[in-house]
């Protein structure tokens, strides 16, 4: 019998399931009240699972700090089980592992932020905005607000455009490429008086530092131009 043909998924694929089933899992209807994009149109909830959530986040996360042990009972769910088992490299297992670190980041008590929804962008369809809950002074990183990038293939482009998908896409003038954002980060809005500024950390880590002081409930922007980072 002739096996099944292998599927070769980018870099950038690979985050972007491991961002749909996170932010469905750990953001919608958990810590914000709409359903946030997703990279993949076609994705399907996990609704089964939201009560259980609910109670890692407020009993594990919230009330006891207590990450290692939050993802251990994730893990254990149903749908984040199947998905973490069908991951087929010790290395996937840990990106993955490593991007639910940054959504559960946002429960706890020094997060600086929160997830809110606004229609100022669109006018009409509800999206998720990042507004402050402390005072951030400027020239400060904005604590657990962080995330990944990674450089797309001109085929993405396409697929994104096609798809009307493209509301996380930078361009970078350090290596002249359009990249992806993923993580709290790609819930940043663009504004032209922006009061933070996207940074790299690392190969392809994202944070956000305050260009001014930021008040409590002020969303907090950022500017999407080449030659940013």
């Amino acid at each position: 019998k002739t096996p099944p043909p292998t599927i070769h998924r980018t870099i950038t694929e690979k985050l972007g399931a491991y961002d749909d089933i996170l932010t469905d899992i750990l953001v919608d209807g958990a810590s914000f009240i709409s359903i946030v994009r997703k990279y993949c149109t076609t994705y399907l909830s996990a609704e089964e699972d939201r009560q259980s959530v609910i109670s890692i986040l407020r009993d594990v996360v919230i009330s006891r700090k207590d990450l290692p042990e939050a993802e251990s009972q994730l893990l254990a769910l149903p749908s984040l089980k199947k998905f973490s088992e069908n991951l087929k490299t010790a290395s996937e297992k840990d990106c993955f592992q490593r991007h639910m670190r940054r959504y559960l980041n946002i429960y706890l008590p020094d997060c600086a932020f929160e997830f809110a929804g606004t229609s100022q962008y669109t006018g009409a369809t509800y999206e998720a905005s990042i507004i402050s809950r402390k005072l951030i002074a400027r020239g400060g990183e904005i604590r657990c607000l962080c995330g990944t990038r990674t450089v797309m293939t001109e085929a993405e482009e396409e697929d994104l455009n096609r798809r009307g998908n493209d509301f996380s896409v930078v361009e970078t003038s350090r290596n002249d490429a359009i990249s992806f954002l993923f993580g709290p980060t790609c819930w940043l809005n663009h504004d032209c008086n922006a009061n933070a500024r996207l940074t790299p950390r690392g190969a392809s880590g994202m944070v956000v530092i305050a260009t001014r002081d930021i008040e409590i409930g002020e969303e907090i922007t950022v500017t999407y131009d080449k030659g940013y980072f």
